[in-house]
């Protein structure tokens, strides 16, 4: 039998991450991400109310956010598709911060807005 069965998808994935920040371990709501932004071997983490500096690679916070919320746009930043308050050419606003689009990313980044298109 298919472990992956129709409608649990969703349910088995997880609701937050916990990420070391210092000597730190903090449990974060995905909800709470409005964007990742990658700087050398560290990203900040833009919650609504805070930053949390993480010492991790932007290639692995990739692979701990779901794909179907979260979207790199840029070599230095991921997006929360669900924040997203306006795209406008290849910048992309969240909560007043201009985030840009790279020409790599370009095209996975419109074929994933098309599919949330009404």
């Amino acid at each position: 039998m298919d472990s992956k069965t129709p409608g649990t998808e969703i349910a088995n994935e997880k609701e937050y991450i916990f990420v070391k920040s210092g000597a730190k371990y903090i449990n974060i709501l995905l909800r709470d991400i409005l964007y990742v932004e990658g700087l050398k071997d560290y990203v900040i983490l833009h919650l609504e109310d805070k930053k949390i500096g993480v010492l991790q690679t932007m290639k692995s916070m990739e692979e701990k956010l779901s794909a179907k919320t979260f979207i790199r746009v840029h070599r230095s930043f991921i997006v929360c598709l669900d924040k997203i308050d306006l795209v406008d050419g290849s910048i992309v606003k969240i909560n007043n911060n201009e985030i840009p689009v790279g020409d790599s990313y370009r095209e996975t980044f419109q074929k994933a807005l098309k599919e949330r298109l009404f």
